[in-house]
């Protein structure tokens, strides 16, 4: 269980601005890293999301990994449906996603379901689209035949899921205890990861980020973004863009489907 630190207690009515704030300093606990998001739009509105269903439940601490389906049919009230979207598809190709914003629903491919990770960042990247994109079209398909990947809205909705399954306020919590786990002080050791350090970069690959992604219940890739989409004190990344890109490949050539 992550506790929520006291400034960003869900409020009645507002969302908190200070995205950056580190969370609570108990005796006991390692120090946490200030992080700052490079998107403070689309993560603030996913952390608003987060506080709204954690404010609906009467809650102050955040459970991990985030009960997304409960989320989404219970304080989101959308409905979440499972369903054979192949009839949606490009020839040879297949959708695994789609937001209707007229009758707020999520749909998510039958194909993907027994694969955890992509389930529920699907769900959350749909979920994405919905809050970020209604204004801009009614309905959204994400498929496998990158017609649509690399617009705008699919970036953003991509960066919204993983704010909101692996909030930036619960990373600046974790990644310590994770770090602190593997024998680590969590500045130091990122130092050691940029630095290029081959044992430390072992470590992080093999056991940081597998810790993250089973913590947050989020695909390995998603845990190593998030290195990428928060950065220290809004000055410098936690490890350079150039490292997790080699990182990035490294996991892609093992990975499986659900990974």
């Amino acid at each position: 269980m992550t506790m929520l630190p006291n400034d960003h207690a869900p409020p009645e009515k507002s969302e908190p601005d200070d995205l950056g704030a580190a969370v609570s300093k108990s005796s006991g606990r390692p120090p946490s890293l200030n992080l700052v998001p490079l998107m403070r739009k689309v993560e603030k509105t996913a952390w608003g999301f987060v506080l709204r269903c954690l404010e609906s439940e009467k809650r102050e601490s955040l459970c991990l990994p985030v009960p997304i389906e409960r989320w989404i049919e219970g304080p989101l009230n959308l409905r979440l449906e499972v369903a054979d979207l192949s009839k949606f598809a490009p020839a040879g190709h297949e959708v695994l996603g789609m937001a209707i914003y007229s009758t707020r629903t999520i749909r998510v491919s039958h194909r993907i379901v027994d694969q955890e990770n992509r389930y529920r960042f699907t769900i959350a990247h749909e979920l994405g689209h919905l809050a970020l994109h209604g204004h801009l079209s009614g309905s959204y398909r994400d498929s496998t035949d990158g017609a649509y990947l690399d617009a705008v809205v699919e970036r953003e909705a991509d960066k919204f899921a993983a704010a909101f399954l692996v909030p930036a306020n619960a990373f600046r919590q974790e990644l310590p205890r994770i770090t602190a786990y593997c024998g680590f002080e969590a500045a130091q050791f990122l130092e050691q990861v940029s630095n290029e350090d081959s044992a430390a970069t072992a470590i992080f690959l093999n056991e940081v980020v597998p810790r993250i992604s089973r913590r947050f219940g989020v695909a390995k890739t998603t845990a190593l973004g998030r290195f990428r989409d928060l950065q220290i004190d809004g000055t410098r990344p936690m490890v350079p863009h150039r490292i997790l890109q080699q990182l990035h490949k490294r996991l892609d050539g093992k990975r499986g489907t659900s990974e």
